[in-house]
């Protein structure tokens, strides 16, 4: 089970946690199941699931640009090397939650208020 960082209050996952939670997120918003996401297919996913960052568009662009690591306007994550994929891309979407807060806050707070 994670267990939290004292300082960021943040779960602390093992590999295989953070795999499997990925994989099932992946999966809930791959509505199609292609394999592939592109913006619109992430924010539709998002839509879906009722995530709190769906309207965040500037968020959704930023992880698109993290995520897709051959930039080909398309995240895919093979099944194969996902502890590779993830060890590339998570690291650059904690970067972008740390420097855009305010910006995801104000749209989480606009969510709440909408739903």
């Amino acid at each position: 089970m994670a267990q939290s960082d004292d300082e960021s209050n943040i779960p602390v996952e093992s590999g295989p946690e953070r795999e499997a939670r990925i994989q099932s997120l992946y999966k809930q918003l791959d509505i199609k199941n292609t394999g592939k996401l592109d913006r619109r297919a992430l924010k539709e996913g998002f839509a879906r699931i009722n995530h709190p960052l769906q309207n965040a568009d500037s968020f959704i662009d930023n992880v698109m640009r993290a995520a897709d690591v051959n930039h080909d306007g398309v995240i895919e994550v093979p099944p194969v090397s996902l502890t590779n994929w993830l060890t590339l891309t998570v690291p650059r979407i904690q970067d972008i939650y740390h420097r855009d807060r305010e910006g995801i806050a104000s749209s989480i707070r606009s969510y709440r208020h909408f739903s």
